[in-house]
């Protein structure tokens, strides 16, 4: 099992800071000190245990002196950030960003800023134009809040703390295996970067270095960035600049998403109970009856403790695939891993379909790098979970991708409708339904449990609190881009301030697309919508870039409606 820190120093606790800049060069002069706080090149950490690294958002860029034209030329899906792409994601419902309980301002009391008990308004993603992870070996929590509020100290000239999140390793001391709240094993599949002139090993989890660090060639044939002296001449000339500037900024960084997720531990394991009974009565000719633990592991599609639920290689836990599971039988189709790794990575006309490389792309692969939200944490009583982080180099063709799986894209041979069980957002008109088979004494039965409804109970005065999932709901999310060493000195010598902003790029794309379908007629224009907004022209929306740029003006010309 992967532990996260050096050898020998693997990480016990950490935070995230989310930061407002409020003086561009003030915290330019505090980028400076921190650099200092990143880990050696080789993997070690400092003498007090505790490394950092720094994420921006399109905001936080601009803010910081990055010219406006320069950051324009960053991927369409950072700069509309996670709570736009809502839409195109899955994350409707319950997940969607209206219903999230944004970051608890907690800021300014951890330094002493407001009176004991002060109620501030939470922190809105707009406001956060950079994110701190602080990471530490060290297992003790007021060490780790001195460290948390030092920082804090010394960015403040600059920039202003408005909230941390306190999280924790979740491993366990016997093991050394970490989990999560619901005790499942964590970071069982992880992919392996292989530099740009070697070859790629055979082994399962190997990825070209292009798919976690930007600049270099990736597994769906993109090659690194050119000069743009082909694209960009003429009249264009002015972008090559801009663009040459925006690859030089990216260069050997990576793309995280962080999604806070709670885990209501007593209601995944009430349905546990509840559901194994109602299979039970419901399939009493079952050759082996359910139980909680057996269901348990088949909503994740892992045993617990990371194994299989397919014979497995000599690689161990992650040396599988499904090529001989192609009716599901084994393995759910609707089951968290498999959703979310369909793990086809084989081409040609006589590989299984359950194996087979859609469009000659592999699965997308994402770096993932969970915490749990740590108990000691004040404003986080009840609310156990975790902090989902993932380093991809394409949010767009990868995080995103892998998103729409879980909330219901069709990648694994199955009806769209079986969402995710564990994450996914559930039907509009109701409580959602987990579908899998079973073996009874006639053979291969179709089993099914509801999943407990989302809907809110009314309150008092005929309001109602916004549903929430029942196993895992979405707190919030963000977008961050994450330079490399030499990127992020070239920050902190920048000399420019803000600049306002100006209409975006995907404006030039999506309103003559829109101008369009307004001059259709009815019946042509509705399956016009259809094409568009569901992309059936292709498996990935950024590879024509169509329906992406049409949600962008519709969220930017027409308020999201």
């Amino acid at each position: 099992m992967e532990k996260q820190g050096a050898p020998g120093q693997p990480i016990r606790q950490g935070a995230l800071l989310l930061f407002t800049i409020r003086n561009a060069a003030a915290t330019r002069a505090f980028l400076k000190t921190l650099r200092v706080h990143y880990a050696a090149e080789n993997g070690t950490v400092g003498d007090d245990g505790v490394y950092c690294n720094i994420g921006f958002t399109p905001d936080g860029l601009r803010r910081l002196g990055v010219n406006r034209a320069t950051v324009e030329r960053f991927p369409a899906e950072f700069r509309q950030g996670m709570a736009a792409r809502s839409g195109l994601v899955g994350d409707m419902r319950e997940n969607h960003p209206r219903n999230w309980i944004l970051p608890e301002r907690n800021g300014p009391a951890l330094l002493d800023l407001v009176p004991t008990g002060t109620r501030l308004p939470p922190v809105e993603a707009s406001e956060i134009d950079f994110v701190v992870q602080v990471r530490s070996s060290n297992s003790d929590i007021a060490a780790m809040r001195e460290v948390v509020k030092r920082l804090a100290e010394d960015a403040k000239a600059g920039a202003s703390l408005e909230a941390v999140e306190w999280l924790e390793s979740g491993e366990d001391p016997q093991t050394g295996m970490t989990r999560d709240a619901f005790g499942f094993a964590d970071g069982v599949s992880q992919p392996q970067p292989a530099s740009p002139d070697s070859d790629l090993p055979s082994a399962r989890d190997k990825v070209a270095l292009g798919e976690i660090v930007i600049g270099y060639r990736n597994d769906r044939h993109d090659a690194p960035p050119g000069k743009f002296t082909d694209a960009d001449k003429g009249d264009n000339a002015w972008r090559r600049g801009f663009r040459q500037a925006a690859v030089k900024l990216q260069k050997n960084g990576s793309f995280l998403v962080l999604r806070k997720i709670g885990q209501n531990i007593d209601e995944f394991e009430r349905w546990l109970e509840s559901g194994s009974t109602a299979i039970n009565v419901a399939h009493p000719e079952l050759a082996t009856p359910m139980i909680p633990e057996r269901l348990k592991a088949l909503v994740l599609g892992r045993k617990p403790d990371g194994e299989a639920l397919l014979p497995v290689g000599a690689q161990g836990h992650n040396d599988f695939d499904y090529t001989e599971d192609g009716k599901g039988h084994s393995c759910p189709f609707a089951s968290h891993v498999r959703r979310a790794n369909p793990r086809k990575t084989r081409s040609g006309a006589d590989v299984p379909p359950a194996a087979r490389m859609e469009f000659d792309r592999p699965t997308p692969r994402i770096l993932r790098r969970g915490m749990r939200l740590s108990p000691s944490d004040p404003v986080a009583t009840n609310r156990r979970g975790l902090m989902f982080m993932a380093y991809n180099a394409s949010i767009a063709e990868q995080y995103e991708v892998i998103q729409r799986w879980l909330n219901g894209g069709n990648s694994t041979d199955v009806a769209s409708a079986q969402n995710d069980p564990l994450t996914g957002v559930q039907p509009k008109g109701g409580p959602g339904v987990f579908r899998f088979v079973e073996q009874d004494t006639n053979g291969p039965v179709a089993v099914s449990v509801e999943l407990p409804s989302v809907l809110p109970a009314p309150l008092p005065g005929g309001a109602s609190e916004p549903g929430r999932h029942p196993f895992a709901p979405l707190y919030w999310g963000l977008y961050l881009f994450v330079p490399s060493r030499s990127s992020l000195a070239d920050l902190t010598e920048l000399t420019g301030e803000y600049s306002i902003m100006e209409e975006p790029l995907e404006l030039y794309v999506g309103q003559p697309i829109l101008d369009r379908l307004r001059a259709l007629g009815v019946a042509e224009s509705a399956k016009e919508w259809k094409r568009l907004l569901e992309d059936f022209d292709a498996k990935d929306p950024a590879q024509r870039d169509l329906s992406p740029s049409l949600w962008g003006t519709i969220r930017w010309k027409l308020g999201g409606a």
